[in-house]
């Protein structure tokens, strides 16, 4: 008899972790369009490729991660009327929007690095 309890708390378990990581990516997700709303911001009120350049990285970082949300979203609608290749076909294009805009946002992420850097050594040239 104390196996089956055993298991019936650990279906309890994972039914508890699966809904505490669901609230988790949906966090996750509200703190992304915060970030991507405080990057536009900053952009408009400053206006520099440097800023420019963040506010780029961070729609692309919020597109890469968000992609699940929308994919799954999609990919759902699609097999519950086409069938699993239409789902089949929706997962490949999550994979590969993912990783193009991961790759854009590292590559806009160095880009704005090297920019700030050009920046601060431009006023340090002027000031001193």
């Amino acid at each position: 008899m104390r196996p089956l309890a055993a298991v019936a708390e650990l279906g309890s378990l994972d039914a508890i972790a699966a809904m505490l990581w669901k609230v988790i990516s949906y966090l996750t997700l509200v703190g992304e369009v915060v970030m991507l709303v405080l990057a536009i911001r900053l952009f408009l009120a400053r206006r520099t490729r440097t800023f420019a350049l963040l506010m780029w990285a961070c729609v692309c970082f919020v597109i890469a991660r968000s992609s699940w949300f929308t994919f799954g979203f999609v990919g759902d609608f699609l097999s519950s009327r086409s069938g699993e290749a239409a789902r089949a076909a929706v997962d490949r294009w999550h994979e590969y929007t993912n990783f193009t805009f991961q790759l854009l946002f590292v590559v806009l992420m160095i880009a704005t690095l090297i920019s700030s850097l050009r920046e601060r050594s431009s006023v340090v040239t002027r000031g001193g």
